[in-house]
């Protein structure tokens, strides 16, 4: 018996939307906040943080990371609806999803963490290899966020095959998109997967609510 399943309502398409645009745009502004960050070396490790202007840039990327985390989280929870609703694809997906933005708000947390003890604690000169091991420690929650998006963005892909909620040019571009997020540690890669929210965005914008007798046939 074949089965009809109904568009996504308006809330979750534009949920996805703006969650996905609004994730994109926020991690693109913090990546200049942040910048290139102290260095490596314990000359340049203090002396940037013996800046006001450096402190204040961190903190401010960290806020605004935090604001695009928040709308990746709803993009997840939109995206549950507009790409598939079968299981246990659509559970995987919630949770690898989650998963990620939970990486990455630790990752954030760690990357911060140097320029809010110099700015609560008065007085406070870095230790710089506590430095080193706080920002080695967010990359390797960056790395694993690569995994877990990976993981997000199959999930979603093999969902979408199965309810044919989304085109499928955009599921096949799941693969090398959960390819290329296994390479984040080169950071390179994660441009793919900004790409692929963008256009998973507008496709699911662009997706219309189903009347009583239409929908998709499987």
């Amino acid at each position: 018996m074949a089965v009809r399943l109904a568009h996504p309502d308006s809330s979750a398409r534009w949920s996805t939307a703006i969650g996905g645009f609004g994730f994109v745009v926020c991690f693109t502004v913090a990546a200049i906040l942040y910048g290139n960050g102290a260095g490596r070396y314990s000359d340049q490790i203090v002396a940037y943080y013996s800046n006001q202007a450096n402190r204040l840039a961190q903190i401010e990327g960290f806020v605004t990371l935090t604001i695009g985390l928040v709308l990746f989280a709803v993009f997840v929870a939109g995206l549950r609806a507009v790409a598939t609703r079968s299981e246990p694809w659509s559970s995987l997906m919630f949770g690898t999803g989650l998963a990620t933005v939970l990486c990455l708000v630790i990752a954030n947390t760690l990357w911060a963490s140097s320029a809010f003890t110099t700015v609560i604690e008065s007085g406070y000169v870095i230790d710089p290899k506590s430095h080193l091991l706080l920002e080695d420690s967010g990359f390797a929650f960056l790395v694993a966020g690569g995994g877990m998006g990976a993981a997000f963005v199959i999930a979603t892909s093999l969902g979408a095959f199965r309810d044919r909620l989304l085109p499928r040019w955009l599921v096949w571009l799941g693969l090398p998109v959960a390819c290329a997020l296994m390479a984040v540690y080169w950071y390179l890669p994660l441009f793919a997967f900004f790409v692929w929210i963008v256009l998973v965005s507008v496709v699911g914008l662009r997706l219309r609510r189903a009347d009583k007798l239409g929908g998709d046939t499987i």
